[in-house]
């Protein structure tokens, strides 16, 4: 079986050396703003809601059959 890996990891690392794929690009930056604690909700309304947190709570419109 360590056979059939190493050649899989050889086939691998050829295959980047082939191609410009393996270049270190920065693909994406995450911000991240630190977040202030603030109130907690009691258990059973935070799994009703998804959360326990209520500054995090997005309420959503619900949408008519014209879009609106």
């Amino acid at each position: 079986m360590s056979d059939i890996n190493s050649e899989v990891n050889r086939q691998n690392v050829e295959a980047a050396n082939h191609c410009r794929c393996h270049e270190r690009k920065e693909l994406a930056r995450a911000y991240v703003p630190m977040q202030g604690f603030g109130e907690i909700s009691r258990p059973e309304i935070g799994l009703r809601n998804g959360t326990i947190f209520p500054d995090l709570l997005s309420p959503y419109v619900r949408l008519t059959q014209s879009g609106r």
